[in-house]
């Protein structure tokens, strides 16, 4: 009980201070991609890609077909569209039919709505996908689309405990990601304010390290969550407009009130980087391709860059990546070096026997750890292989 009005007191405590004062305030300024229209005459169609979105597209004429490319990987790319009617030549909305075909030309979306369109699932195939725009009552007038993969990338911005953060919606279907770092029994609170407008409807989106949706919450005023996380690793966040139809700022805070909450990654003070990975191998010769149960040998070279010529462990870590991107753990090994040139050979390895025939690759990363603290990472890097 006492633990829980502890809680609360902070929690209006911390609202109150996102409205009225931020003496630790960072604009965030993402930017706001814009991809082309499929644009009437122009026999080439566009490509969009994630965290893009279009601006001054239209359906010209009464039978008109708006199409877009995509890319995607099976299990991987989660997918979010949004199509907001903004302008119809007429009175009503837009009687929007979203098409979406596989990279085998299968229709796996045929989703109509009259006025605004928002569309989430899971991509089954990796490949180029299909995507077309077109109005189900013959309609003319300007869409927006948003196109973004979920959960959010190693390319949004990192959010500081305690720091308030200000952005803004700049258009009426953007949505902005942040991350931050987590860890189980983490106690935190994710506070959200709209700054200028007062008509945003703010939607709040949570998700764990897994990828899956811890959280899902709008407000036509502020947003204050708790959340008592689970697992390691990095979260992702989401802030939209949740009607699709206003734009303007917004300050969002995460605060770590009970636990010891990990900072944003820190880039090391080493750097590590991976120069040339020879070959894999099977009984001496670089043959290309691979049955399940063939033995490995692996070779690779990395140079590690430190002006102080610490002592430090160096591991390297192996992984096979099949064709359904399955990724099996092979092994790793462990030197003691100091910095310079470093050449390895790995032979303690062989083809799991379930992965999955085709085109795959034998991925290698590099960790230095000096009295079991991280103190360097390398680029990672593959070798194209084919399994039998």
């Amino acid at each position: 009980m006492i633990m829980e009005t502890i809680r609360t007191i902070l929690t209006m405590f911390m609202l109150l201070l996102s409205l009225t004062i931020s003496p630790c305030s960072v604009q965030a300024d993402q930017p706001e991609p814009i991809a082309q229209c499929d644009l009437e005459g122009d026999r080439k169609i566009p490509t969009i890609k994630c965290g893009e979105h279009t601006e001054g597209c239209r359906l010209e004429k009464s039978n008109d077909l708006d199409q877009f490319y995509f890319n995607g990987i099976a299990g991987q790319t989660k997918i979010k569209i949004k199509i907001s009617d903004i302008e119809k030549d007429g009175d009503d909305n837009l009687a929007l039919l979203l098409q979406i075909w596989d990279p085998d030309g299968v229709k796996i979306v045929d989703y109509y709505n009259h006025g605004n369109i928002l569309k989430e699932f899971t991509l089954l195939k990796t490949g180029k996908y299909v995507m077309g725009i077109s109005d189900v009552l013959h309609g003319i007038g300007g869409y927006t689309l948003q196109f973004d993969c979920l959960p959010p990338g190693d390319d949004a911005p990192c959010l500081t405990w305690g720091i308030t953060e200000s952005d803004t919606l700049n258009q009426i279907t953007d949505h902005d990601f942040f991350t931050f770092q987590g860890a189980p029994s983490n106690e935190i609170t994710i506070v959200v304010n709209k700054t200028t407008n007062p008509d945003i409807e703010l939607k709040l989106e949570v998700w764990d390290p897994d990828g899956d949706l811890i959280v899902n919450q709008w407000s036509n005023g502020s947003i204050i969550k708790d959340l008592e996380l689970e697992k390691l690793g990095t979260y992702g966040i989401g802030i939209s407009d949740y009607q699709l139809d206003e734009l303007g700022g917004y300050t969002v805070l995460i605060e770590c009130p009970f636990g010891d909450c990990p900072p944003c990654e820190v880039e090391p003070l080493v750097k590590v980087v991976i120069d040339q990975l020879w070959s894999a191998t099977f009984g001496g010769q670089f043959l290309g391709e691979f049955s399940p149960g063939d033995g490995l040998i692996i070779n690779d070279m990395c140079t590690v860059i430190d002006e102080n010529n610490l002592e430090y462990s160096l591991w390297q870590f192996y992984n096979l990546v099949d064709h359904n991107k399955k990724i099996f753990p092979l092994g790793r090994q462990r030197t003691r070096n100091s910095p310079g040139h470093h050449y390895f050979v790995f032979n303690d390895a062989t083809i799991p026997a379930d992965a999955t025939p085709g085109k795959g690759k034998i991925q290698v990363n590099v960790r230095l750890k000096k009295s079991g603290e991280l103190i360097g990472k390398g680029n990672s890097r593959a070798i194209p292989i084919y399994i039998k």
